[in-house]
């Protein structure tokens, strides 16, 4: 099973036809060899670490993300806190 995958868990560097092509054959071939087989424990394995690689690069964009709202918050901050030592509170005006 995974082989048929293969070529999609690397950078595709064909056309965007071809790609629909290999994507729809691997489908028919996944859908085929499924009915007549259960997944072998080899299948079981790369699934498993497919999905944990998964986990990981979502734990990593997430981390990521709140990383760069805190450093924008802050500089956020850093910018009122500037602008009310230079002009003072505008609302008591």
């Amino acid at each position: 099973m995974k082989c048929a995958w293969h070529v999609h868990m690397r950078k595709f560097v064909w056309d965007w036809e071809k790609l629909d092509r290999v994507f729809k054959m691997c489908a028919a071939l996944t859908n085929f060899h499924t009915k007549l087989h259960t997944l072998t424990e080899q299948d079981e394995a790369y699934y498993s670490g497919v999905l944990n690689e998964l986990k990981v690069s979502v734990e990593k964009r997430d981390r990521k993300k709140r990383k760069s709202q805190a450093r924008s918050r802050h500089a956020a901050k850093r910018r009122r806190q500037a602008f009310e030592l230079e002009f003072g509170d505008v609302a008591a005006v």
